[in-house]
């Protein structure tokens, strides 16, 4: 089973594109990682997982989503490999097929998100 869950929030406002006929919203989720050492101090990691989302799931998250709000995605993982001047290159992303926004929209956010009548 190929099944992840990640919570935290978008490294920078999304910038959908359109591939063929397709729309794709390719972005960077940070999620804190906060424990305590053995001496029992407080530590926090950061972790950066970049993901993609397509179609209706780029749509709403373009739409809804911005660097403020704490959201939880779920999707799968996959391997993108290529190679280019500066040699092989591979890079885990995580494929969105379901977000969860873990707060409330700003009011602005809302207002932009509503199309003007």
């Amino acid at each position: 089973m190929n099944l992840v869950h990640i919570s935290g929030h978008l490294v920078q406002n999304p910038d959908p594109k359109t591939v063929g006929e397709r729309l794709v919203l390719d972005g960077t989720i940070a999620h804190n990682h906060i424990f305590k050492d053995r001496a029992g101090e407080r530590q926090e990691e950061v972790v950066f997982i970049p993901f993609e989302a397509w179609n209706a799931l780029a749509e709403t998250m373009s739409r809804y989503l911005t660097t403020k709000r704490r959201f939880l995605l779920s999707g799968r993982l996959k391997l993108n490999r290529w190679e280019d001047e500066k040699g092989r290159h591979a890079q885990v992303v995580l494929v969105a097929e379901h977000i969860e926004f873990m707060d409330a929209p700003s009011k602005a956010s809302l207002e932009e998100a509503q199309p003007a009548l």
